[in-house]
């Protein structure tokens, strides 16, 4: 979203909509737009609005000092998630099979359970 330019005189429109905001805490957009425009700020509602919509995002995504965590995610797990269990699962079918002397008594142990199952 592209910066809205400041008004006549330089002033910033953002920080007076939180300036107000700040004394105002129950006022809604269309309040301050007004109160601001009798100060001689132009502002309208929907710019209000998403002053205080995008402040209230960046307090919500602060968290305590040092806590970097995440959210966990929703949906799918990842297809590395799936690809790093094949990979442990291989290594593990490795290491039994270096255990047993090599594929083909693997492979006749595996034939032996077969027909005990």
């Amino acid at each position: 979203m592209a910066r809205r330019a400041a008004s006549e005189g330089g002033v910033n429109v953002s920080a007076k909509i939180r300036e107000y905001r700040k004394t105002h805490r129950r006022a809604k957009p269309k309040t301050i737009a007004d109160a601001l425009a009798e100060q001689g700020v132009t502002v309208s509602a929907a710019y209000v609005s998403t002053i205080l919509s995008t402040d209230r995002r960046k307090k919500k995504g602060k968290g305590a000092a040092g806590d970097k965590t995440e959210a966990p995610r929703r949906g799918r797990p990842s297809t590395a998630s799936k690809f790093d269990d094949l990979v442990n699962e291989l290594k593990a079918v490795k290491q039994l099979v270096d255990k047993m002397g090599g594929v083909e008594k693997a492979q006749a142990a595996l034939s032996a359970l077969a027909k005990l199952s």
